[in-house]
C-alpha cells in the first residue's frame, strides 16, 4: 500500500512538472519573456556582444566587392581581355570528335588446338 502511495506522489510531481514545462514552452513560442528571471537578464547581455562582432565582420571583405560600379578604365580592361580571348579562341581549329576501334583477331586454328589436347591425354 505505501508502495502505491508513493507512486501516486510520484506521478503527481512528474505532472507538475510537466505543467511547468508546457507553460515555459508556450511562452517561448508566443515570444514572451521565459518566467526565469535570470536567463532573461543575460540575453540582452549576449545581443549586444553579438551585434558588436557583426560590426568587426563588415570590415573584410573576402572577395573584393567593395566598389559597386567599374570604372571606365577597368570596362575598357576588360572588353580588350575579352576581344583578345575571343581572337585566340577562334584561331584554334575545330575539334570533330573521332573514335577508333581496333579489333585484334588472331587466327586460331582448330587443328593445331586438337593436336595439343590428344598428346595431352
Amino acid at each position: 500500500m505505501q508502495r502505491l502511495e508513493a507512486l501516486e506522489k510520484e506521478n503527481d510531481a512528474l505532472k507538475a512538472l510537466i505543467n511547468k514545462l508546457e507553460a515555459r514552452v508556450s511562452a517561448l513560442e508566443v515570444g514572451g519573456k521565459a518566467p526565469a528571471a535570470a536567463p532573461a537578464a543575460a540575453a540582452p547581455a549576449r545581443n549586444a556582444a553579438a551585434d558588436d562582432d557583426d560590426d568587426d565582420d563588415d570590415d573584410v571583405d573576402l572577395f573584393g566587392s567593395d566598389e559597386e560600379e567599374e570604372t571606365e578604365e577597368q570596362k575598357k580592361v576588360r572588353e580588350e581581355r575579352l576581344a583578345a580571348y575571343a581572337s585566340k579562341k577562334s584561331k584554334k581549329p575545330v575539334l570533330i570528335a573521332k573514335s577508333n576501334i581496333v579489333l585484334d583477331v588472331s587466327s586460331c586454328r582448330f587443328d593445331t588446338v586438337q593436336i595439343g589436347n590428344s598428346t595431352s591425354v
